[in-house]
């Protein structure tokens, strides 16, 4: 029975290896054959390729893991429908003649799926290429999209990869409690740090915190939407300083804070609402001066800046007392009762009010 199983699985070896060098052999063939004389199956084929082409770009630009992964599987499943039955039928391919019978039979086979990928490349790479150009021009087809394809496929996938997978860890000890988190353990779960922004997703309801999203100098943003029962945290630059933007609270659904240098910012998410709307909600702590602050701006006209407010000082030690007990769906009534301290002459301090670089 060894020796019996030994010699199916050298037919196999035998015959699979004789097939693949003779397939690209067979490739060519069949695309010379077709070129002179079935010119009307390579136009087909071109048309069909690059409505292919088309929506496995549209597919890769709106969800490119969901699009990975049907591809992966798609590709798996061809090729094991492919070659299951050239191993089936080599396992008992005793004779040369049975083995050089079905070396022609599948690399023509091979040869005539090889050829019809080849002439259909062309085409593919131009409808990829269309979609992409009629995505970055059309935003209706990027609503549609995002809308369609996503949000509903694209950012459940992300999010499983973001917290299941590599770089994904287990809340601090201790983080969260009955009826509030111990937010100041929520922001040691990234530091600050130069060069491009860092961020990662906390789930409060799950004790995870997701993989850390690396972006650019002045820009992050983590591959699916915040939404409730999670803080979203990230840094700025030292020089950008802790003062969130607009697209910061905007992309917030409840809590969300910054790292940047020895500052640590709270705000309150504003996600949902628009330029006109959000107003600018935070705690922030000078770590460094034992200082706290409570901004509270209301958009400015232009949508991207708010009203100048000063900032209204708060006891820091009171600010951290609340901050390990805080009721993230009512962090803001936490923030505004805690007692208030004598205005500080901080010229730093000042220029984060207004939104100004630090250093200069």
């Amino acid at each position: 029975m060894s020796d019996f199983s030994f010699k199916n699985i050298e037919n196999e070896f035998n015959v699979a290896g004789r097939v693949a060098l003779a397939t690209p052999g067979a490739i060519l063939d069949e695309v010379q054959k077709d070129w002179a004389t079935n010119k009307s199956k390579l136009l087909t084929t071109t048309l069909e390729s690059a409505a292919i082409g088309y929506a496995t770009g549209f597919a890769f630009k709106s969800a490119p893991a969901a699009a990975l992964l049907a591809t992966g599987v798609l590709a798996g499943i061809g090729v094991i429908s492919k070659t299951a039955p050239m191993f089936g039928d080599a396992w008992n391919a005793n004779s040369d003649a049975q083995r050089n019978s079905l070396v022609n039979k599948y690399s023509l086979d091979f040869g005539k799926t090889g050829a019809t990928m080849a002439e259909g490349l062309p085409g593919f790479m131009l409808g990829g290429k269309a979609a992409s150009i009629s995505l970055a021009r059309s935003e209706a087809l990027q609503n549609f999209a995002y809308k369609n394809i996503t949000k509903p496929i694209e950012f459940p996938i992300q999010e499983q990869i973001a917290f299941r997978g590599p770089g994904a860890t287990m809340l601090p000890e201790g983080t969260l409690k009955a009826g509030s988190v111990d937010a100041l353990k929520l922001s040691e779960t990234l530091a600050p740090k130069s060069g491009a922004e860092l961020a990662r997703s906390l789930d409060l309801q799950t004790g995870r915190a997701s993989r850390i999203f690396t972006g650019k100098e002045f820009e992050v943003t983590p591959k699916f939407e915040d939404r409730s029962g999670r803080a979203l945290i990230h840094t700025h630059p030292t020089e950008v300083g802790p003062r969130p933007g607009l697209y910061d609270l905007t992309a917030t659904q409840d809590l969300g804070i910054i790292r940047s240098g020895d500052y640590r910012t709270f705000y309150i998410g504003q996600k949902g609402l628009g330029s006109g709307e959000a107003q600018l909600k935070a705690l922030i702590l000078d770590d460094a001066n034992k200082q706290a602050f409570l901004l509270h701006n209301r958009p400015g006209t232009n949508g991207y800046t708010w009203q100048h407010a000063a900032p209204q000082y708060v006891e820091y030690e009171g600010a951290t007392s609340a901050l390990k007990s805080l009721d993230v769906k009512n962090a803001w009534s936490q923030f505004e009762s805690i007692p208030k301290a004598a205005p500080s002459a901080n010229l730093e301090h000042l220029k984060i009010a207004a939104g100004q670089k630090l250093g200069g």
